[in-house]
């Protein structure tokens, strides 16, 4: 990331989020067609099933009430997204997180699930009284922020405004409302800054899922965290309209450094880069 020089009387600093170009790892199990190879895919990934048949469309066991395939959830992500589906025409499907159900679907019902997750925690997809798990399971993992740290080396003049992600619309449904817009003047900054900048939210799939939720940005200066919350979601279709499209359109958050300081105007922009600027992650 490079400041950028508006004119000769002050410049700034412009963090954005880089969560939803490529920062992402999907486990995608559309391509095993068989019960061997679904199953050996979910162990490759650190996981566990019970599964015993697969047909219908799907996994499932026999002479059990529930059959599940179980999912570590990685390090270095902090939110996924379940697409999954029932492939038979009775019985149930869930998602869970460390036991608890988060998600579910009824009789030959998809679904798309999405949330915050910690390191360690197990996901799990089951199938209950009869249901399949839809052998198209794909499991996304994301962040929601992306971190940043400044440095600055003695007191230091600023503007400070930061940005909430957008939220997302409905397939068919609302659109998704505008983060949160914070501003600060005059401040003084010194010594490190820490910034989280969140991620916008995403369209919904299915008119029977709302959009997601934009997420939070923040500054903390002096101990106190300045935070932008994120747009809310647009809903999803409640009047049953036939033409369309979901709203697919990211607004990401935002953090803007502005330098006021004299002595900081006068320094060229590869100089500001080399003295307060940490990589993102």
């Amino acid at each position: 990331m490079q400041p950028i020089t508006t004119n000769s009387y002050y410049k700034y600093l412009s963090f954005a989020n880089t969560g939803s170009s490529g920062y992402s790892l999907t486990y995608d199990f559309t391509p095993f067609n068989n019960l061997t190879s679904w199953r050996n895919y979910a162990i490759s990934l650190g996981g566990s099933t019970n599964t015993s048949s697969f047909n219908g469309g799907g996994e499932w066991v026999a002479n059990n009430p529930i059959g599940f395939v179980d999912i570590p959830l990685p390090d270095g992500y902090n939110f996924v997204e379940v697409n999954y589906y029932n492939g038979h025409p009775g019985g149930n499907v869930y998602v869970l997180i460390d036991g608890v159900i988060k998600s579910g679907v009824g009789r030959r019902g998809s679904s798309k699930y999405s949330g915050t997750y910690t390191k360690g925690q197990i996901l799990r997809v089951d199938e209950r009284n009869t249901g399949i798990i839809g052998k198209n399971l794909i499991i996304k993992m994301s962040r929601t922020h992306t971190e940043y740290t400044i440095n600055f080396p003695e007191n230091t003049e600023c503007d400070v405004l930061v940005v909430g992600g957008g939220g997302a619309g409905g397939k068919f449904g609302g659109g998704g409302g505008a983060g949160t817009v914070l501003f600060k003047s005059h401040i003084k900054l010194n010594g490190s800054i820490s910034i989280h900048v969140g991620k916008g939210g995403l369209g919904s799939t299915s008119r029977n899922v709302n959009g997601e939720n934009g997420f939070q940005s923040k500054i903390n200066i002096n101990n106190v965290n300045y935070i932008a919350d994120g747009g809310g979601g647009g809903e999803q279709d409640k009047i049953g309209i036939q033409d369309g499209q979901e709203d697919m359109v990211i607004m990401e958050g935002l953090v803007v450094v502005l330098l006021i300081a004299i002595w900081v105007v006068n320094l060229r922009e590869e100089q500001i880069q080399k003295i307060y600027i940490q990589d993102g992650k």
